[in-house]
Formats: C-alpha cells, sequence, structure tokens
C-alpha cells in the first residue's frame, strides 16, 4: 500500500513542479510557434532561424523532464525498499537509471516491477528521440505564393466608344490593323497579344468579363439543293461583274448546260458541266461566298442581334475531294503526285463533293479566366449569356449589350464603330456580282432577276464573293483577293479563322476602349490581379511531435504516482545514500565488482518505524553478523528470505 510520507508538504516536490511546468509551457509554445509559421515564408529574425527557436524550447522541455525523471526514478529506491524486502543490488540499479539510458534498460531487463517503475525507465529511453525527432518536425517546400499587387495587370473592357466614322477610312489604323492581323496570325498567336503586365513570369486574375467579339461556325451542308439543266448564265456572272461580256445576261443554255447548288437565302455555285474534253471545268468556280450585315439574310444568324458580319461558303468537302482522288494505298500512305503538287483524277462537276459553312462575327459579352505561368498567357474565355438592349433590327445602331448578372455593367458599343467595323469588313470580302448596273432599262433584265428565275425564287441574295481554281494555293484566284485568307485548298479550316478574327478584334477593344482617352496606354489598364513568385516556405510535419507528447504525459502520470508512494523524501540525496549504507553495512569490497556481487546477496527491507531498514543474508553466509537497523538499539534475529538476485 502507498503511503504518503508523513507531514509532507507541497514545497517538497516545488522544483519538480516547476520543471514540469516549465516543459509543459515549452511544449505549448513549441506546438503555437509551428502553427504559427506552417505554410510562412521562410524567414529569420537578426540572423535568428525558426529552427533554433524550436531547437531551444524542445531542448527546455526535454531538460526540464529529464530532471524530473531523474529525481523520480532516485525516490523509487527509498520507496520500493520502504515497502518490501529487496536486493540491495536493485539500489544501485534504480540509482544508475536515474542517470541516463542504460542504467534504464539494466532496471528494464533485470529489476523486478513494479509498473511505475518501468513507466519511468520507459520515458527515459523515449526521451532520447526527442532531438532527432525535432529536426524532422520542420520540413520546406518550393512553390508559389500570391499576393494582390497593382503591378499584375490585365485589359479589359466594358464600353467601346470613340472618333469613329462612318466609313472605313475613318476607322483608327489599330482596328484595321487588328482585322488584318486576324487574317493572317493564328487562334493561338493571337491569345498571347492581350495587354497584360506581370512583373514576375506568374500572376493570376480574378475571374472578370469583357466586352468583345465572338464567333460562330455551323455546317449548313444538309441545306444544299441541287439545281439541273440550267444555262451557264450564272457561271457568266463576274464576267458581267468586270464589264467584258456586253450584255448583263444572254441565253446560252443550247451550248453550255451547267448545274447550281444553291442554299434556301439564295447564295449559290455553278459550273458547266464538264466532260472527258473539260477535265478542268472544276476551276471555274471552286468557291463561293455571301456576305452580309443583316440578320436577315442570313441562314443561322437569324438571332443574333448583335451581328457585324455572317458569310457563309459552298466549296468542295476537301477531305473527301481528297480521299476520292489521291486514296491511301496499302501500306498506308499516299504515292507521290504524278502532276507535281495537283491532286490526280479530280471529280468533275457536277459530281464535286460540296460543302457549305456559315460563319459570323458578333458583339458579346465574354467570361475570361487568365493566368500567367512560366511567361506564358493563358486565358480560358468562353461567351457569357447577354442579349441587345433595347433590340434593334439596325446592324449600324449603337449595342447596347446585357448580362444577366445584374452587378455587371451596361457593355456598349457605341454607333460609329459598329458603323465602321462592318463597312470595313464588307469593304474586304464583298464584290458586287449581282447587280453590276443597276441599269434603270427595264428591257434589259438584271442579273438579280435572272438568278430569281433560274433558282425559282424570290429574293435570292446570289453571291459577293468567289475563288476559282484548282487545288492550290499557287494556282487559285480570289475575288476580293482577301477571299484567300479565309478559305483555300490548303487552308480549309473556317472556324479556325474566324476565331482568329474574334479574338484579334477583341484584343484591339480590350486594348483601346478610348473612353478615357488612355488608348493604349499604361494606365489604362484597370483590372488588377495577383503577383505570384517562387519562394520556400515552412511545411511542418506534426506527426514528428507525436514523441513529444508521448513522453509528456507519461512524466505527469510518473509523478503523480511517485508523490503518492510511501518511504522517506530523500530522492536522489547523497547524504542519505551515505547514512543508510553506514547503517546496513555488509558490503565489504575493493572495486566496484565486488561491491556488486556482494549487494546481490543483501537483501534490505522495510522495519516498522518510519525509514527502518533491516539487513538480511542468505543461510550458510559468513560475514558481518545480522542486525536489526532502526534507531541504533536493540537486536534481534533476522528473518532469512529468498528472492532475486
Amino acid at each position: 500500500m502507498f503511503k504518503p510520507p508523513k507531514n509532507m508538504k507541497w514545497t517538497d516536490w516545488a522544483q519538480e513542479y516547476a520543471a514540469l511546468l516549465g516543459s509543459f509551457a515549452s511544449f505549448i509554445a513549441m506546438v503555437a510557434l509551428l502553427a504559427a509559421f506552417d505554410g510562412k515564408v521562410v524567414t529569420t529574425w537578426n540572423g535568428v532561424t525558426l529552427n533554433a527557436v524550436v531547437s531551444i524550447l524542445s531542448l527546455i522541455m526535454k531538460a526540464s523532464l529529464a530532471y524530473v525523471l531523474a529525481e523520480c526514478l532516485a525516490q523509487w529506491k527509498w520507496v520500493l525498499f520502504a515497502r518490501e524486502a529487496r536486493p540491495l543490488i536493485d539500489f544501485d540499479r534504480i540509482d544508475a537509471a536515474t542517470r541516463g539510458p542504460l542504467g534504464s534498460l539494466r532496471v528494464l531487463a533485470r529489476t523486478r516491477g513494479p509498473i511505475s517503475l518501468w513507466l519511468g525507465a520507459v520515458v527515459t529511453l523515449l526521451a532520447i528521440g526527442i532531438d532527432p525527432f525535432t529536426q524532422q518536425l520542420i520540413q520546406f517546400r518550393s512553390g508559389l505564393v500570391s499576393e494582390p499587387s497593382h503591378a499584375a495587370r490585365i485589359a479589359r473592357s466594358s464600353r467601346y466608344t470613340g472618333e469613329y466614322g462612318s466609313t472605313p477610312v475613318d476607322m483608327p489604323l489599330s482596328m484595321r490593323t487588328a482585322v488584318l492581323t486576324g487574317l493572317t496570325r493564328s487562334p493561338s498567336e493571337l491569345a498571347q497579344q492581350v495587354l497584360v503586365q506581370c512583373p514576375t513570369s506568374n500572376c493570376t486574375w480574378p475571374p472578370f468579363r469583357t466586352l468583345g467579339v465572338c464567333h460562330r461556325c455551323t455546317n449548313v451542308t444538309a441545306s444544299l439543293r441541287r439545281i439541273d439543266g440550267i444555262d451557264s448564265s450564272l457561271v457568266n456572272i463576274t464576267g458581267y461583274m468586270l464589264g467584258l461580256d456586253g450584255p448583263p445576261i444572254f441565253n446560252n443554255s443550247g451550248t453550255f448546260p451547267s448545274t447550281a447548288y444553291v442554299l434556301p437565302n439564295g447564295h449559290f455555285i455553278a459550273n458547266v458541266n464538264a466532260h472527258s474534253s473539260q477535265p478542268g471545268s472544276i476551276s471555274e468556280y471552286t468557291m463561293t461566298s455571301f456576305g452580309t450585315g443583316s440578320q436577315n439574310k442570313t441562314l443561322t444568324m437569324k438571332g443574333v442581334d448583335t451581328l457585324i458580319w455572317s458569310t457563309s461558303f459552298i466549296h468542295p468537302d476537301v477531305d473527301a475531294v481528297t480521299a476520292a482522288s489521291w486514296p491511301v494505298g496499302a501500306d498506308g500512305t499516299r504515292p507521290p503526285l504524278p502532276l507535281g503538287d495537283l491532286l490526280p483524277n479530280l471529280p468533275i462537276w457536277p459530281e464535286v463533293p460540296l460543302q457549305a459553312t456559315e460563319c459570323g462575327l458578333y458583339y458579346c459579352v465574354k467570361a475570361v479566366d487568365s493566368r500567367i505561368e512560366g511567361n506564358q498567357l493563358h486565358e480560358n474565355i468562353t461567351e457569357f449569356s447577354s442579349k441587345r438592349g433595347p433590340a434593334s433590327d439596325d446592324p449600324y445602331s449603337p449595342a447596347y449589350i446585357t448580362s444577366p448578372n445584374a452587378s455587371d455593367p451596361v457593355f456598349y458599343v457605341h454607333h460609329s464603330p459598329v458603323t465602321a467595323i462592318s463597312e470595313y469588313i464588307q469593304s474586304l470580302f464583298v464584290a458586287n456580282y449581282t447587280d453590276p448596273y443597276d441599269l434603270p432599262d427595264p428591257s434589259l433584265p438584271r442579273v438579280r432577276q435572272e438568278i430569281d428565275t433560274i433558282l425559282g425564287m424570290s429574293g435570292a441574295v446570289g453571291l459577293n464573293g468567289m475563288s476559282s481554281g484548282p487545288q492550290t494555293n499557287m494556282h487559285m484566284s480570289a475575288t476580293l483577293l482577301t477571299l484567300d485568307n479565309l478559305w483555300t485548298w490548303t487552308k480549309p479550316n473556317l472556324a479556325s479563322t474566324f476565331d482568329s478574327l474574334a479574338t484579334s478584334i477583341t484584343n484591339e477593344m480590350r486594348r483601346n476602349d478610348r473612353e478615357d482617352g488612355k488608348s493604349g496606354q499604361d494606365d489604362s489598364i484597370a483590372f488588377y490581379g495577383d503577383v505570384s513568385h517562387w519562394t520556400t516556405a515552412y511545411q511542418i510535419q506534426w506527426a514528428w511531435g507525436a514523441l513529444h507528447a508521448l513522453v509528456l504525459v507519461p512524466v505527469i502520470v510518473f509523478v503523480v504516482v511517485t508523490v503518492g508512494g510511501e518511504g522517506p523524501l530523500w530522492k536522489s540525496s547523497t547524504l542519505a545514500t551515505m547514512r543508510r549504507g553506514w547503517e546496513v553495512g555488509g558490503v565489504e569490497g575493493e572495486t566496484v565488482e565486488e561491491m556488486e556481487g556482494g549487494a546481490k546477496g543483501r537483501w534490505v527491507g522495510g522495519g516498522e518505524e518510519e525509514g527502518a531498514c533491516s539487513q538480511k543474508r542468505r543461510p550458510g553466509e559468513r560475514g558481518r553478523s545480522s542486525e536489526s537497523v532502526g534507531d541504533g538499539e536493540g537486536d534481534r534475529e533476522p528473518s532469512i528470505q529468498e528472492g532475486d538476485h
């Protein structure tokens, strides 16, 4: 039974309590410090690193715990021998455990219980790992750290206004350049031409919306209608436009039978029917186009009330023509072209596989998610649902574009740029084929009237652009020439071209909104973001701190159990050891080994009085006579007990 010593005061353990409190405080301070710096940028304070501060706190904790453990283990010498008779060598082993891990191992291996004593020895061994575990607590990771900065700026626009006129000549050079650039650059190139500033190689911006231009391309091949048995009037329209063939129309159907393909709005392509003596007839009309700024004349853009320009194209299906005329061999490759760069065995009209596509440009609101990584701009751009308000059928009226998001401003395009941009694009891609002379004399049928008659429809739009020639750029001829930048045999991807146009015009609108008169200037870039830079930050590995708690908690338990133990409160006092050693006696020897050998055969146990001990020896042992050692008075016959050596 554990009995506390009589008249014990709390001050008897004051130093141990203080050390335990200091150890606990150091642990809490270390945890708080690590939590505060976890994920933060590596820094120093007057040359002192976080690692050094944590090491100091860990050392204070360990030193305090070591002191408490040593004192409690030392007290267990007196507790155990006051409780029962034990081999005297146990006294030496427990005393050695107070001085380090080797003594603790001896206690665990050779000393019989109790569990409390073993707990102290185990914790002493665990405390060895505190220092290396502390070094593993703080790790480092390199990564990007972002912080808001006015140095990270990107262009956006909610209004596009300014000094525009109503003719292409009045349109600013920057916008004309943007249109032409869109015809000659790929979308990926143009995506890098956004006006942006980033002082480092990595910046991010919150998602935002900007006024811009979107595009849409739709395959309308299924709407093509074939018309057979017509004359060559439709084929000769270009000649009349150039004023080369006399009267606008004459009937020569008996000589040149032709075939036409027409879309529902009256846009058509026609060629003279070819036979073996006319293998090159495909070069007459390779592609025709019809461009307009009116949504009512389009096929798929009728619901787009912010339309800038729409163009429909009727052209050969390049993949189908190539597959039919230049098939892949059994080895998966195509043979060399026998006629240089011309495809052999081209299909003849009207059996040429055709494709019809309608593409349009229109003002819109774009949702943009921008970032710069490694000096490369990446923008995820999607069209944001928006409508023109108030609705207007006039393509040249101001465009007020409203967003369904109530927090967004009203996006606005002034009527001047609306007019100028549309007319400039028209000047690039539209030729007057269908009414070249506009003659008032009704005796001379106009081309448009003839088209309606031949196509069997009213109000046919006809065509206002064409390209002729075989399947190479060098042999093709377009009217107008800029149409070669929209479609050729070797550049059939209309969607990519219109994507480039939309991106280039949007970049110009974001760069030069002309609202504040600071077009293209750095201080007109008003949308700010975050600057990111590579840095090294602390990464706390909390698992390595488990040992600190695993040592601290058992020490607290060990102290509580030790304080409640019986026996004299002598702890690690050397004077107490000398006093009891003189009273017990019986351990003679000149060397440590001799004294340890004698101690193994001596059993010492508690007496009735406080602090009393009795010396015992095994039967047949010679030496100093057994005696009772209490207050130095009286003799008695000792009892001999068997026990562990």
